[in-house]
């Protein structure tokens, strides 16, 4: 179990996870679940055995959901679509998540302990675009080429079929 400190730290991070990036997901089920775990000690220190750097909800939840796939009977397939999803995110959705996590609690940590996550989401092109805009402007306008050499599954190759809101100044294909 993690001392205080870390605990206030993970509660915080499932805190902001649940209001900004599940929230900016369109993810009701992962806004609902990280809201919850922030309040379980249990599920944080579950949380908490993660590598040193990796995103906590991301890990405890995509953990969860691989070990679901193992166990789709329980009741907790019922609110996940890619299981069952018969269930609307009723208030049995955080009870069948925590029975879940801690009844297959070995399972779930080794999963956590040993797997690295890496996210690929598109808000990362908000800091490409300027950059793509003055290397463009400083070539006199010649087109550029881009080449995906990392892991996003060739999402930033797509930065000019974005739409960007830096602080209310719109960029980018509306």
């Amino acid at each position: 179990m993690p001392d205080e400190d870390g605990l206030e730290r993970l509660r915080t991070t499932f805190r902001r996870f649940a209001a900004e990036e599940a929230t900016a997901q369109g993810s009701p089920i992962y806004e609902r679940l990280a809201a919850y775990v922030a309040t379980d000690d249990d599920l944080l220190a579950t949380a908490a055995e993660r590598r040193s750097g990796q995103p906590a909800p991301n890990l405890l939840f995509g953990a969860a959901q691989a070990v679901l796939w193992r166990h789709p009977d329980h009741r907790l397939g019922d609110y996940y679509p890619s299981v069952r999803g018969v269930n609307d995110l009723d208030a049995g959705l955080e009870v069948a998540f925590r029975d879940f996590v801690l009844g297959h609690r070995e399972e779930v940590l080794a999963l956590v302990s040993s797997r690295l996550v890496q996210t690929n989401e598109v808000r990362r092109c908000t800091a490409l675009l300027p950059a793509f805009a003055t290397a463009s402007a400083d070539s006199g306008g010649v087109p550029l080429a881009l080449i995906e050499v990392g892991p996003s599954a060739g999402l930033n190759l797509l930065v000019d079929r974005y739409s960007y809101d830096y602080s209310g100044t719109r960029a980018g294909d509306a």
